[in-house]
């Protein structure tokens, strides 16, 4: 089936045939048509939500045992001391030219100081309690895109809240505006006015910051903007958000 064979909502703007979208093929999958969560991880006012859902996990875990032999004996003694050390495992890959920033944002968590909060829909049906064991991020020799493979291994030190129909929804109209925070600092009096000659956020940002790529700063410094301009046209995802293009006259703070 064809991209374009989805049903569109109701005034929604095609991501598909946008300048920037072109340029990133990741850019221009229509995520928000596709009926799955996507996974996040929290570690106190940090959030990362997965642009994708679940690609590939593993779930593992091995007791401690005390064995005590005996000279002459063809039996042994067991004592349980730790029943279940739990290891979660994910892998897959963050496509196109978001990659980058995917990845960077994804390890500024994973190294914070302190217990994450994994949520991964249709794996557990709690969210898990865990902390970052290791992480590998890697880009083949052969592979002539932009994506970049991904192994994350976590251990789980206790469950928590049930993952419920209603948590999963508002986890997927959250993913827009829960993208991880740069460094730029905001000022209330700073604003850029939409036009025609600068209609997305992309846009917006490569004219104030210089960097086109910083365009999720906008995002967390416009959400009444963003949350308005999202119900009007749609549940957007992230990669959907960059490429929109915003009302003339709109005022973005930056």
């Amino acid at each position: 089936m064809a991209l374009t064979d989805f049903p569109q909502k109701k005034n929604e703007i095609p991501v598909i045939g946008s300048a920037d979208a072109d340029l990133d093929t990741a850019a221009r999958i229509a995520y928000g048509r596709f009926k799955y969560a996507l996974p996040k991880i929290i570690c106190g006012k940090k959030i990362f939500v997965w642009p994708a859902g679940t690609e590939a996990f593993r779930r593992s875990g091995n007791s401690t045992l005390g064995i005590h032999k005996y000279i002459g004996k063809n039996y042994v003694d067991v004592h349980e001391i730790h029943q279940d050390e739990a290891h979660i495992e994910m892998s897959g890959t963050f496509a196109g030219l978001t990659s980058q920033q995917n990845m960077i944002d994804l390890i500024d968590l994973l190294i914070s100081v302190g217990p994450k909060s994994l949520y991964v829909p249709g794996v557990f049906a709690t969210i898990q309690t865990v902390f970052c064991e290791n992480y590998d991020f890697n880009h083949a020799a052969d592979d002539r895109t932009h994506s970049i493979d991904y192994t994350i291994s976590f251990v789980r030190t206790v469950t928590g809240a049930k993952i419920t129909a209603r948590m999963q929804a508002a986890q997927q109209q959250s993913s827009p505006a829960t993208i991880q925070n740069t460094t730029i600092a905001a000022s209330p009096d700073r604003t850029a006015t939409v036009s025609d000659s600068m209609k997305t956020l992309r846009e917006v940002s490569a004219v104030v910051y210089g960097d086109a790529d910083k365009w999720r700063t906008l995002v967390t410094l416009n959400q009444d903007i963003m949350g308005n301009y999202n119900t009007n046209v749609g549940n957007l995802t992230a990669f959907q958000l960059a490429t929109q293009r915003l009302p003339n006259g709109t005022a973005v703070r930056y």
